[in-house]
């Protein structure tokens, strides 16, 4: 078996290369392209946005095993994954970074998001399966809500901009 040379992180909102906080809380990126994952998008009050992904959607969640997490979506079949679209989801847009395997590749953006696998969050890290322009599909880590708060709203198109509040 043929273990990964890198992994890749599906970015939607403040972690885009053409956001400011990609320099501060982003991984450290060997390239970046555009990309999609199927589910709903919305915008908190704060104005940062959420990503929902259906259960079915889901590769693996993150565990404390983060290497074999990795290796395992890598040899997972994504064309099993059921049709989401059937799923009433649609398209969010955003990049996919391709970061090294390295332990340490997600503790800026895992910190920044308030991720922990020891404490509750708004988020999730879990590998989805992710398009990119050309109609490959990775797997992809990504940030996903665990709930949308009733004050959110959809994002219908799936891009989310950045408000001015938040520049």
């Amino acid at each position: 078996m043929n273990s990964p040379k890198n992994q890749y992180l599906f970015v939607y909102g403040t972690l885009r290369s053409d956001q400011p906080e990609h320099r501060t809380h982003g991984p450290r990126s060997l390239s970046r392209s555009i990309a999609s994952v199927t589910g709903k998008l919305y915008e908190l009050e704060e104005g940062y946005p959420l990503l929902i992904v259906s259960a079915t959607s889901i590769v693996l969640t993150a565990s404390r095993d983060w290497l074999r997490d990795w290796n395992q979506a890598t040899m997972f079949d994504l064309a099993t994954i059921p049709n989401p679209s059937k799923e009433r989801s649609s398209r969010i847009w955003g990049e996919l970074v391709e970061i090294p395997i390295e332990q340490d590749a997600l503790t800026k953006p895992d910190r920044w998001e308030g991720f922990s696998l020891d404490h509750p969050s708004i988020y999730r890290r879990v590998i989805v399966p992710a398009a990119l322009a050309d109609g490959r599909i990775v797997a992809a880590w990504a940030y996903v809500a665990t709930q949308i708060p009733a004050t959110a709203k959809l994002i219908p198109d799936g891009f989310w901009e950045c408000p001015k509040k938040l520049r």
